[in-house]
């Protein structure tokens, strides 16, 4: 995760920079302004986002055994599995709740390193660090400084969130895919184990 970052922080400001700067130029910006430490904003938020894959397994572990036992009392047998489909939606609806849990933390992560915290002209000098603009980002729950006045908490908490569509559009599909191919894997290497050890059962007999 530590070696990561710097390059995450890089991404970010590459890809919200209205300037056409290489990778080694917006480097050494990111030094001249805010030294080493620069490089390594949002990391404290990133060790939090360490959840998310937790929260998907868990999530995708626990329906998966709910779904297997159903299917066991109604065939009443013992090997019972789910379907390539099954594995497909139960690995996008893990990743998807997932998501949304933390995606707040991912929003707040990124405005940090990308530099645009949402915090008013006034108010910026005395909130220079990461410990006190990320409080700010919180309660504000907006990233558009002219709509704060007179936003309904809701409004902020949709702010909040936005982005989070093609977020969702993209990790689901990649979780769903991983999952399936996981499963076809584990079929697989379990069906080439079975085919050995009754290989050598008749060698033995």
């Amino acid at each position: 995760m530590t070696s990561i970052n710097p390059m995450e922080v890089l991404s970010t400001k590459l890809q919200v920079g209205s300037a056409a700067r290489g990778p080694l130029d917006q480097l050494r910006l990111v030094i001249s302004q805010d030294g080493l430490a620069g490089l390594f904003k949002g990391y404290w938020f990133n060790l939090i986002l360490c959840s998310n894959p937790a929260i998907q397994n868990t999530i995708f572990d626990k329906i998966q055994e709910a779904m297997l036992l159903r299917k066991k009392q109604r065939a009443a047998s013992a090997k019972v599995s789910l379907t390539s489909l099954e594995v497909f939606m139960l690995g996008a609806l893990a990743k998807a709740i997932a998501t949304m849990i933390t995606f707040p933390v991912t929003r707040i992560k990124t405005m940090l390193q990308a530099g645009e915290p949402p915090i008013p002209e006034e108010e910026r000098e005395h909130n220079d660090d990461e410990k006190t603009q990320a409080p700010q980002i919180l309660r504000n729950l907006s990233f558009s400084h002219k709509a704060l006045e007179g936003q309904r908490p809701r409004e902020r908490l949709c702010e909040l969130y936005r982005g989070l569509r093609p977020t969702l559009m993209k990790g689901v599909l990649q979780a769903a895919l991983m999952y399936l191919a996981k499963d076809q894997v584990t079929k697989i290497v379990v069906a080439c184990l079975r085919a050995v050890a009754k290989k050598r059962r008749l060698v033995a007999n």
